[in-house]
């Protein structure tokens, strides 16, 4: 007679139901979802306003709410430093607000027009 045995995942949390259990009940989460088991939204990824350079000729690298706030995971949302606006926090809040004389551009935004 010949004995079959299945072996069952055991990931955390059935990953949420944001991912597949794979090798060594690890979650390969879907996109856009983190953690150990897929319960945490991702945050944007936007340039980093400050970073390590690996070579000579890099620029920033992209982060997670450019390297300038919290991410919340619940939401997915940037918490952003003081400062700093914008999804992602990708950019600089104007001073006062243009002291309702103007309106705050943002360099890319102006170059897409």
């Amino acid at each position: 007679s010949t004995l079959a045995s299945v072996a069952m995942a055991a990931c955390p949390n059935k990953c949420s139901g944001h991912g597949k259990c794979g090798l060594n009940d690890l979650c390969d989460c879907m996109q856009n979802w983190v953690g150990g088991d897929c319960s945490g939204r991702q945050c944007p990824f936007t340039r980093a306003w400050h970073d390590t350079a690996q070579r000579d000729d890099d620029g920033h690298y992209y982060a997670e709410c450019g390297n300038r706030c919290t991410c919340d995971r619940t939401t997915g949302e940037c918490a952003c430093d003081a400062g700093f606006v914008g999804s992602g926090c990708r950019r600089m809040q104007c001073p006062n607000d243009c002291s309702g004389h103007g309106t705050c551009e943002f360099i890319e935004e102006l170059a897409s027009d």
